[in-house]
């Protein structure tokens, strides 16, 4: 019954809203939602594909600037459209919307409802339906450190203070980077550039495409094209970070140059946990690469952004002379915890957050066979 009612909610909702007037009723019939809709995107359009570009060349990240081109199929028959943002200043000036045809849409208004981290654009015509629509739009923002969305972290070498610009997007921090459809049932494919000081690197979900010299002091980094996934598990990391792999290595392991020499059990065990999960599920991984990165200061133990897992150091960093046994095991189940949600979680992905616990739960079940690689004896005695 409580599904029911919520479902003629929406629908009333959407009824309504086919007639609302450009910054009046939308707002007001969104305060009048019910509480769980008030934050989610009406299902009027929906994403195909983003083209991200991001200057994160700010000495020390201190800030950003960037531009978004959304490829968007429109779902509905009426005259305006949401996407998430929170936080961003939106250059409005910059908004362009291109009909199928290739004609200019104007921007009639656009609502900023902070409350709700959502935008609302408006149209004087209304938009057909099922037809493809392009948005572009230019944004900055501050590079703050909250552990959330994209954030400035630091470490030391020596007496020395070094500077990372990292992301964490799950649940709802993607849209205080960029406007998107910040919801993980709104899959799409990414297309990320991003400009940087050329005395550090940037990695993605995805490998270089392309990295160009822009001038004396920076570079562009272009990266393939993502597979067609949720907003959450976008990731990017500017960093001076190390490697023992090689660049072409499909497994690599990235940490401060002080410590990267601790990362060959972690990368050992990765290559074998990845191989047997590919055995026991009978599905290879999606991606040409998986980055795993150590990050000084992180909010959880690791996060499964697809082809770049973000760990908290500690779980990542093996020295045989410090590192405890339980620390070692911890390191084995974050892994395997991590890869296991690339098929439970990153491809097949719960459509609210509600069925979080689905995707959780096949992760902490499946790597149990994993961490004893031989199947007959627990992988701490044999690794």
């Amino acid at each position: 019954m409580m599904i029911l009612c919520s479902l003629l909610g929406v629908s009333l909702l959407a009824a309504v809203a086919h007639s609302a007037a450009p910054s009046e009723r939308l707002p007001t019939l969104i305060e009048r939602a019910s509480a769980d809709e008030r934050y989610r995107l009406r299902r009027v359009s929906e994403p195909l594909s983003y083209k991200l570009y991001l200057d994160i060349s700010d000495e020390n990240f201190y800030s950003y600037r960037g531009s978004v081109d959304i490829e968007m199929r429109y779902l509905d028959t009426s005259n305006h459209f949401y996407l998430s943002s929170d936080g961003l200043v939106i250059d409005r000036d910059s908004i362009k919307v291109t009909k199928p045809n290739g004609d200019d849409l104007p921007l009639a208004n656009l609502d900023t409802m902070d409350k709700y981290e959502m935008l609302i654009f408006y149209f004087n015509e209304r938009l057909e339906q099922n037809a493809i629509y392009q948005v572009h739009i230019e944004f900055s923002n501050n590079i703050g450190t909250e552990l959330k969305g994209l954030y400035r972290s630091s470490y030391t070498v020596g007496n020395a203070t070094r500077y990372i610009a990292t992301t964490h997007f799950e649940s709802t921090y993607a849209r205080s980077v960029f406007p998107c459809y910040d919801e993980p049932s709104y899959k799409a494919y990414f297309d990320v550039t991003i400009r940087h000081r050329s005395q550090y690197h940037a990695l993605s979900n995805m490998p270089i495409k392309e990295r160009v010299q822009d001038g004396e002091q920076h570079s562009i980094t272009q990266f393939e094209r993502s597979p067609f996934m949720s907003s959450y598990l976008l990731a990017f990391i500017v960093s001076d970070y190390k490697t023992l792999a090689e660049e072409t290595d499909h497994i690599r392991v990235y940490a401060p140059e002080n410590q990267v020499q601790h990362t060959i059990y972690a990368r050992e065990f990765a290559q074998k946990s990845l191989q047997i999960l590919e055995d026991l599920l009978g599905h290879e991984f999606q991606l040409p690469k998986v980055d795993l990165i150590a990050i000084p200061d992180f909010n959880m133990g690791a996060m499964e952004n697809w082809g770049l897992i973000t760990f908290r150091a500690v779980y990542l960093i093996y020295d045989d002379a410090t590192t405890t046994a339980r620390t070692k095991q911890n390191i084995a189940d974050l892994i395997t915890h991590e890869f296991v949600h690339s098929w439970f979680g990153n491809e097949v992905t719960p459509e609210w957050w509600t069925y979080l616990w689905l995707s959780e739960g096949f992760a902490s079940k499946s790597y149990l066979p994993t961490t004893d690689v031989s199947y007959r004896s627990t992988w701490l005695w044999l690794l």
